[in-house]
């Protein structure tokens, strides 16, 4: 186990010496990536070494190390989700469970938005807790990620939060929140409308317009509405 860390680590470093950045300035925003990653020469390798270390966290052991390797290449793949996508095919709830615990405080946030989305592709009420914790996540992304995700496995509690988040300062969350409201067919789109009556962000705005019908089949809402 600790050879394949290493040899792991050693791949991910060359990694970022191939990109010309390290794995901090990525998640700061302070450089990007100047190729696609899938350029990278010996890309195959890297992902035979993330294809191992699920095997392992899969069958073998829950290795925190393996896990935090594993995350870092979850988040260079964050256009194609490849290896999410794998994640969610072979992983067992116990494994998604370990992956989540970790990238809770994982530092890139590319790798944390999707584990968010694969708590809410499992289907599962064992790692909708996880969720709660990234709704919170000090990345607005993350956030409305982790929200689409809560809606799916524990919407009563995504209604919740959505009510709160139509009042946030990033535009995309409050335009998920109203969308998830209205999925839900919750009781609050008129309170939420009314929050909303003066929101100048042009998608929020044309949400509003499509969900009218909406609220006023729930009650009296057109009034106060329009």
């Amino acid at each position: 186990m600790e050879v394949l860390i290493n040899e792991f680590r050693e791949e991910l470093d060359s990694f970022w010496k191939w990109e010309g950045l390290s794995s901090d300035e990525y998640e700061r925003g302070e450089k990007y990536f100047k190729y696609e990653e899938f350029y990278y020469p010996n890309w195959n390798g890297l992902m035979q070494f993330a294809d191992r270390a699920i095997e392992i966290i899969k069958t073998v052991e829950k290795s925190h190390a393996l896990a935090n390797l594993l995350l870092e290449v979850i988040a260079i793949d964050n256009e194609n989700e490849i290896t999410m996508e794998k994640c969610e095919q072979l992983l067992e709830i116990d494994a998604i469970r370990l992956l989540s615990e970790v990238a809770i405080k994982f530092p890139m946030y590319e790798a944390r938005w999707q584990i968010a989305e694969l708590i809410g592709r499992s289907d599962n009420d064992n790692c909708r807790r996880y969720l709660l914790d990234f709704v919170r996540d000090e990345h607005k992304y993350v956030q409305r990620r982790a929200l689409i995700s809560l809606s799916r496995i524990y919407p009563q509690k995504a209604e919740d939060i959505s009510i709160e988040k139509l009042t946030d300062s990033d535009d995309y969350l409050r335009l998920v929140s109203i969308r998830i409201l209205k999925e839900l067919d919750s009781k609050y789109l008129p309170t939420a409308a009314k929050l909303l009556k003066n929101d100048t962000f042009k998608y929020v705005k044309e949400e509003l317009e499509l969900i009218k019908e909406d609220i006023l089949n729930l009650g009296d809402a057109k009034g106060n509405f329009i």
